[in-house]
């Protein structure tokens, strides 16, 4: 898709997310300040039959995808304090313990899935996603590298940022985490911005996601800008438990919402960039 903005202006927009994914399917969003903290997570809520999941959950039967670990915690709260908030600020808890474990050791710290049996590694099923991207490794090898190992990286030509979101998908609203990283470059004498986005915890339907956008410049006149943007996804899910109604609803619902989103971001972004003035 053409966009007639600029790649500066598009990252800019970008970088404030919460604005840029506004949409009927985004239920809440929050992005982590830098350093993270865990009163990022302050917004973040719970529905009611996924709080009262959560006081039942057990190792390989619960109704959202959590650690082992996590189920334990949840379940002894639920035992000696109960109440749907004190569920709903443990959970906020257990995530936050999480975040900073991935962010102290990478990839291979993220969660393993103990809702079904056996438990699924998130880090495995990544690394097989991120494989599919051979392209990114031959023509971008360090957002490679900063996806597959997850280490912060300090560079003018990179940015990073983690958001948390709440959005609907199939039968049930998912809440995620997702690492940011964008990386500036040139490639074939035209400047280039590649975003990936890296899904490190869903409660539900995915063990993992990955989204790579594309952006190249077009035009070197700003009173005349035009960008290009391509959007490309990998995701596997859980199964979905055998079910395939609820398979098909979730399926249909993402490619819904990327079209959907692709066309609203170019309106959105074309009159905001002509809404500013003169350049």
């Amino acid at each position: 898709m053409r966009i007639p903005v600029t790649i500066d202006f598009f990252l800019e927009q970008f970088r404030d997310i919460e604005k840029f994914k506004e949409g009927p399917a985004v239920l809440a969003i929050g992005k982590f300040s830098s350093p993270p903290r865990e009163q990022d997570l302050a917004r973040l809520t719970l529905g009611t039959k996924d709080l009262d999941g959560l006081a039942a959950c057990k190792p390989g039967q619960c109704s959202l995808k959590l650690s082992i670990a996590m189920m334990n915690r949840l379940r002894s709260t639920a035992k000696t304090r109960g109440g749907g908030s004190e569920l709903a600020n443990q959970f906020r808890a257990v995530l936050w313990d999480y975040l900073a474990t991935y962010l102290a050791q990478g990839t291979e710290a993220m969660i393993s899935y103990g809702d079904s049996t056996p438990p699924v590694s998130a880090s495995e099923r990544f690394l097989e996603v991120l494989g599919e991207f051979g392209w990114v490794q031959q023509d971008a090898p360090r957002l490679f590298r900063i996806l597959k190992d997850a280490k912060s990286v300090t560079a003018p030509d990179i940015y990073e940022f983690l958001y948390w979101s709440q959005e609907r998908f199939g039968l049930k609203p998912v809440v995620s985490l997702t690492d940011v990283v964008v990386l500036r470059t040139t490639m074939l004498g035209k400047p280039w911005a590649i975003i990936g986005s890296k899904q490190i915890y869903a409660d539900h339907y995915f063990d993992a996601s990955l989204g790579l956008t594309m952006i190249t410049g077009e035009s070197a006149n700003a009173s005349v800008p035009g960008i290009s943007v391509a959007y490309f996804n990998r995701s596997q899910t859980d199964g979905l438990r055998a079910a395939s109604l609820e398979r098909s609803i979730v399926e249909r619902r993402v490619r819904s919402w990327m079209a959907k989103n692709l066309l609203t971001m170019r309106s959105n972004l074309g009159a905001a960039y002509r809404d500013r003035g003169p350049h």
